[in-house]
């Protein structure tokens, strides 16, 4: 397999966008392998919208769409994210490289903080203010997707899903993101392929 991919290239269906954290692997909580999926990884699975100078965000997902015509984009946030910690706590230091890139965070703080409670559809159990604002991040970073021409584009022709999951660590579970209660689903059964897209 791996010698047919480097001999034709790579045709992944994906662009799947999630955090730099060491404990979220994308092939794991997607069941995919080499070739499937084109990845972002960065601080907080943040997509900053169009225009905001973050050329590496803008880069990827403009080749992803135009260049490799991915058929979705999945944005996934996880628990006990060191991002989300920090932007409730703002722990950051001062005139950093991280607290300069956590403003990327500031929209979804305002928007978790408006929402009420969430519960996870499994456990029952209602999200700490970090893991709801996990959540609450993914959806905005799905709406931050569409600040680009080409995913807009690509989303009314049809030609492109745009997904949100949550990954609860410790469970070692998927749950889908929704933007209306219960904001989120259960994801055990779309995990194979990411092909539902979120209800935005």
């Amino acid at each position: 397999m791996m010698a047919r991919l480097g001999a034709d290239g790579q045709r992944p269906s994906q662009l799947f966008i999630t955090c730099a954290d060491s404990r979220i692997v994308p092939n794991m909580i997607t069941t995919s392998g080499p070739g499937d999926q084109f990845c972002v990884r960065n601080v907080g699975n943040l997509v900053p919208p169009y225009g905001s100078n973050s050329n590496s965000v803008d880069a990827a997902v403009e080749y992803a769409v135009e260049v490799l015509g991915v058929a979705s984009i999945v944005v996934c946030g996880h628990s006990h994210c060191g991002a989300t910690n920090a932007a409730l706590e703002a722990s950051s230091q001062n005139g950093s490289a991280l607290q300069s890139w956590l403003r990327h965070l500031e929209a979804s703080v305002r928007r978790s903080v408006g929402l009420p409670d969430i519960i996870d559809p499994v456990t029952g159990i209602k999200l700490s203010p970090a893991d709801k604002l996990s959540v609450t991040n993914v959806a905005v970073q799905l709406e931050n997707l569409r600040s680009f021409a080409c995913v807009r584009r690509a989303e009314e022709e049809g030609r492109l899903e745009l997904v949100g999951l949550y990954c609860d660590i410790g469970a070692a579970a998927a749950r889908l993101v929704l933007e209306r209660e219960p904001y989120l689903v259960r994801a055990d059964e779309e995990l194979a392929t990411a092909g539902t897209p979120a209800d935005l």
